[in-house]
């Protein structure tokens, strides 16, 4: 099942929301096809913890980089600036 979709269906299910084809499409941040979303009522419906244990595996959320890869990425970056800044320079002289 799409991973927007568990997502969604666990947001309805801890907010007590009725699962129903309107309030699914709210939840979702892209549009998916209509047979997709009456199938995934349909098994949320037939069996709503094994749809909504789905959410664990379906997409794990990412990890946050260090701060130092992030100073680095950062460094880098301001040297890729720099190398531009003056490419540009060079090339208005022209």
């Amino acid at each position: 099942m799409n991973p927007e979709l568990v997502r969604a269906l666990n947001r309805l299910h801890q907010k007590g929301h009725s699962v129903s084809l309107a309030t699914l499409k709210a939840q979702l941040t892209t549009p998916l096809p209509m047979p997709q979303l009456i199938a995934a009522i349909k098994a949320y419906k037939a069996d709503p913890e094994a749809v909504l244990n789905q959410a664990s595996t379906a997409a794990p959320t990412p990890e946050k980089p260090s701060e130092s890869a992030l100073e680095q990425r950062v460094a880098e970056l301001e040297q890729q600036l720099k190398q531009l800044m003056s490419r540009v320079a060079q090339l208005e002289q022209r």
